[in-house]
């Protein structure tokens, strides 16, 4: 079997389409459908059939991609660390969800490095399913996902099928962030979903639509950046937006109040994902670190 053409079958799978993944191979598109074809027949199986919108696995092909898909990923990840070896660099990369204890957490491993030359760092904030694509794709080493009780078997028993192994990190109450200026803001007790009616919900260009609880009118801002969420609550005072609980630094410095909502029984978790066997890496093992020690000061805060 050529190593190559699992590379092709792989390619093809991750685009959907013989044509693009000729244009990312830098290849004919006749002699990859050949190479498939020789593939095939090597292997005895119908990896791909045609449909109206490209080309899509059979059955049998999705096992046998998975596995041509593991060892693709496993070599070019050997590729990868033998060549930062030889470079004597040292790299860390992680993808979360956009949360401010995570960027936190970096923003003290980063502040710990900053002397050392050889470590390059990379922090991408994505959805759930972004997040474990590029854990897939050996773009990560480690990954954190954020599920609500709704969500969590049917993801959960998505990453056992990937072979992806996952731990919780804590668990935690969504809490609703407003402006001072904002009507909630002297709301007394628990907010409910009639107190969000006739309020905007901001959330995330990438957020999963299908996640947002808000009870209401349905009425969304939808942006981009985690910061320009924060000045527009404390400009807005119809608007509001969903959260892990927030440290004071951040409450106090735009001018935020953070709500209590236990009506809408929103619990979520930070779950760790990585792949079977992975062995964490010093930094990765410092990230967990600072990320536990941000979670004690948050508790800390609402304790004062």
């Amino acid at each position: 079997m050529n190593f190559i053409h699992l590379k092709y079958a792989v390619e093809i799978e991750k685009t959907g389409s013989v044509s693009k993944a000729a244009d990312n191979l830098y290849m004919g598109q006749p002699n990859l459908s050949k190479a498939i074809k020789e593939l095939e027949k090597e292997t005895g199986i119908t990896i791909f059939i045609r449909t109206p919108k490209g080309v899509t696995p059979t059955e049998k092909g999705r096992e046998f991609l998975k596995r041509a898909r593991e060892l693709v990923n496993s070599f070019d990840r050997l590729c990868d660390d033998y060549e930062k070896e030889k470079s004597g660099v040292t790299e860390f990369s992680i993808a979360v969800p956009r949360a401010e204890h995570m960027a936190m957490a970096f923003s003290n491993l980063a502040a710990s490095r900053q002397d050392n030359s050889g470590v390059r760092l990379h922090y991408t904030e994505a959805d759930n399913r972004s997040i474990t694509e590029k854990l897939l794709s050996y773009d990560i080493g480690i990954g954190i996902i954020t599920l609500g009780r709704d969500k969590e078997k049917k993801y959960l028993k998505l990453l056992d099928e990937y072979g992806i192994s996952y731990r919780t990190l804590q668990e935690y109450d969504m809490k609703i962030i407003c402006g001072r200026e904002s009507a909630l803001a002297g709301h007394k007790g628990n907010i409910t979903p009639s107190d969000l009616s006739e309020l905007s919900e901001l959330i995330y260009a990438d957020s999963e639509g299908k996640e947002r609880i808000s009870g209401g009118t349905g009425k969304t801002i939808t942006i981009g950046d985690r910061g320009n969420s924060y000045r527009l609550l404390a400009s807005l005072p119809y608007a509001y937006t969903w959260s892990a609980p927030l440290p004071e630094s951040i409450l106090s410095g735009y001018g935020l109040v953070q709500l209590g909502a236990d009506s809408f029984k929103r619990k979520c978790k930070d779950i760790l994902i990585y792949r079977r066997g992975y062995e964490m890496s010093v930094l990765e093992e410092q990230f967990l670190s600072e990320l536990e020690s941000v979670r004690e000061d948050i508790l800390l805060d609402k304790k004062n």
